[in-house]
């Protein structure tokens, strides 16, 4: 069975990403190729394309060597394993061309598998098809805290802590007075965004983590997002807006949409205006933004404590590795 180049795979995206989003029980965004070619490019080793276009599916794996001589298959993005490697609109027949392509392509000894929740139907077809040829392990589960808009500003406000709202509204406040404005960048092209991104970077240098040189203003995770904004922006789903303050940069906050999803990137602010509230100033306007465009879910993403002030507990996918018996 012929395999495609990362090359030849560029070129079959967009049916590769619509077959992501008719797959139930994965996390569509980080599945798609916005998000698993950046994080391959930027942020993973040098391994070998695994991936196969079939009739019913598609499958996106990387093969890596181990030093001790074994062979691995793993998703393109296998930092944070958030993707499914696997995609099929057609559970039943997805599963059996992807088992298939396992046991005819043998040259494979571990096979790591992750983005799928427990419940997905194309799961649990490839697992009874291969249960009496593979050993399964299970590892953790990784969470996402998402926050649910479709009641609107009321209903989110209401299953939020006293807490929470009063600090909000403090933030709110103090933003207001100050006279901070957001510009939206949604639809910056070309150069534009590349002179956007910069300034995203300037103002992460400006933060915390930016100061302890922990930011992604540097390194892989400064190239991971510099090749995922414009695959963003080519298809419309990039949502970014920058805080300004007497025509200074203070702020920004960055994420993507798939369907009625919008999966925040990232946001961070200069750490010199942390008392104004800024970070949760932003976020409240995302969210509105959000709402008023009919998006219905806001994924902050993996687990983090601030997130679940935000949010609830969304999706939840596991790593299973499978071998050979």
């Amino acid at each position: 069975m012929p395999f495609l180049s990362f090359e030849a795979f560029s070129e079959r995206t967009a049916h590769f990403d619509a077959l992501a989003a008719q797959t139930a029980g994965i996390d569509v965004f980080c599945s798609s190729s916005d998000w698993i070619l950046p994080a391959n490019e930027a942020l993973m080793p040098s391994r070998t394309p695994w991936i196969w276009e079939g009739d019913s599916s598609f499958v996106a794996l990387a093969r890596g060597v181990h030093e001790d001589g074994w062979t691995y298959l793993q998703p393109l993005e296998s930092m944070w394993l958030l993707g499914s490697p696997f995609v099929s609109a057609e559970p039943d027949l997805g599963a059996t061309e992807i088992v298939e392509l396992l046991n005819s392509e043998g040259d494979w000894h571990v096979l790591m598998l992750a983005g799928m929740t427990m419940d997905s139907p194309l799961l649990h077809a490839m697992l009874r098809q291969m249960a009496s040829s593979y050993r399964f392990y299970m590892g953790p589960v990784t969470r996402r805290f998402v926050a649910d808009l479709r009641g609107g500003l009321d209903s989110y406000l209401g299953r939020r802590s006293r807490n929470f709202r009063k600090g909000l509204r403090r933030s709110i406040r103090s933003c207001e007075a100050a006279g901070i404005e957001l510009e939206c960048l949604d639809d910056v092209v070309g150069d534009e965004l590349e002179a956007s991104f910069e300034r995203l970077m300037a103002i992460e240098a400006k933060s915390w983590k930016g100061r302890l040189g922990e930011g992604v203003n540097e390194g892989p995770m400064r190239d991971f997002y510099a090749l995922m904004l414009p695959r963003l922006r080519a298809r419309g789903a990039l949502r970014l807006s920058l805080a300004r303050l007497d025509e200074q940069d203070i702020g920004f906050i960055v994420g993507g949409v798939a369907g009625t999803t919008y999966r925040g990137l990232q946001f961070s602010f200069d750490q010199a205006f942390e008392l104004l509230g800024i970070g949760n100033y932003m976020q409240w306007q995302q969210i509105q933004a959000l709402m008023a465009e009919g998006i219905t879910d806001y994924d902050l993403g993996t687990e983090v404590e601030y997130k679940r002030r935000w949010g609830e507990h969304g999706l939840e996918t596991g790593l299973l590795t499978i071998a050979p018996t």
